[in-house]
C-alpha cells in the first residue's frame, strides 16, 4: 500500500486507541511509539509557467472582471513578490509617478492567525512596475473605491491593495482562490500541474532573466539576501525544466 493509505489507517487507529486510553480501557496508546511511513513529495519540481502559458493566462485574466485574486496574480507575475508581500501591499506603497511599488510589510500566518510583519529581509525594497500593471492597478483602485463606498467606507492610502474594507486578504484565502482561478483558466506549468501562487513568483524570475535581465536586479525584486540565492533557485528550476537554460541565469 502507498504511504498515504497506510497513514490514513494509522491515524484512525491512533485516534481510536487514544479514546481507549482516555476511558482507561487500556493503559497506554501503543501507536505513540510508532512512526508511519513518510509520504513521497508529489510536487518534486518547480512548476513555473512557460512564455506561452504566461501569455495565455494574462489574456484570460484580461477577459475576466477584476478581483483581489486576479490583481494579486498580476502583481506576482509582473514583480515576483511573495504571497505574503502581495497581501501586505497598501495603496501608499504605490508610486505611480516613478513606476515603483514599495514592499514594506508582509502578511504572515502564525498559531494565533494572520499578522503583519516586516518583509523577509527585514528591510523595505522597491520593485519596478510595467505600464500594463500600472494601468490595471489604476482601474482596480477606482473599482475598489466604489466597492468601499457601497459599504459606507472610504478607500484610504493605508487600505490594502488586494484587500477590502475589512482589511487585508489572508494568504491562505489567496492560495485557495488562486487555485480555483487557475483551474478555471486551465493554466498548467512546465511540469503539467496547476501552478501554485508561489509558481507565479518563479515565473517572473525566469522570464526576467531569459529576456536579458541581470541577476542583481532579479535578486533585489525577489527580496533575496544576495544574488547567489537567486542563482541557486534558478539553477534548480533549470535542472527540473527544459524550458529554461542555465546560461540565462548568468549575470
Amino acid at each position: 500500500y502507498s504511504a498515504s493509505t497506510i497513514g490514513k489507517a494509522f491515524r484512525l487507529l491512533k485516534q481510536a486507541l487514544k479514546d481507549a486510553t482516555n476511558s482507561e480501557a487500556i493503559l497506554r496508546n501503543p501507536c505513540d511509539t510508532v512512526k508511519p511511513p513518510k509520504r513521497a513529495n508529489k510536487n518534486p519540481g518547480i512548476n513555473s509557467l512557460g512564455a506561452q502559458a504566461r501569455g495565455d493566462l494574462l489574456g484570460k485574466l484580461d477577459a475576466l472582471a477584476l478581483s483581489p485574486v486576479s490583481v494579486a496574480a498580476r502583481i506576482a507575475l509582473y514583480t515576483g513578490l511573495r504571497r505574503g508581500e502581495v497581501c501586505g501591499l497598501q495603496w501608499r506603497d504605490l508610486d505611480a509617478k516613478n513606476k515603483v511599488l514599495w514592499v514594506r510589510r508582509a502578511v504572515s500566518i502564525g498559531k494565533g492567525g494572520t499578522y503583519v510583519k516586516q518583509p523577509k529581509t527585514d528591510k523595505p525594497r522597491d520593485v519596478a512596475l510595467p505600464d500594463t500593471l500600472l494601468a490595471v492597478l489604476a482601474q482596480w483602485k477606482e473599482q475598489q473605491r466604489g466597492d468601499y463606498a457601497d459599504k459606507l467606507a472610504t478607500l484610504r492610502e493605508d487600505s490594502y491593495i488586494v484587500g477590502d474594507a475589512l482589511g487585508y486578504l489572508s494568504p491562505t484565502r489567496l492560495t485557495k482562490e488562486w487555485a480555483a482561478l487557475a483551474r478555471l483558466c486551465g493554466v498548467r506549468g512546465v511540469e503539467g500541474r496547476l501552478p501554485s501562487f508561489h509558481d507565479l513568483r518563479h515565473t517572473w524570475a525566469t522570464m526576467f532573466l531569459a529576456s536579458g535581465g541581470d541577476v542583481k536586479t532579479a535578486a533585489s525584486n525577489l527580496g533575496h539576501a544576495n544574488a547567489a540565492m537567486t542563482l541557486n533557485a534558478l539553477a534548480l528550476l533549470a535542472a527540473t525544466s527544459n524550458h529554461y537554460r542555465l546560461s540565462a541565469c548568468r549575470p
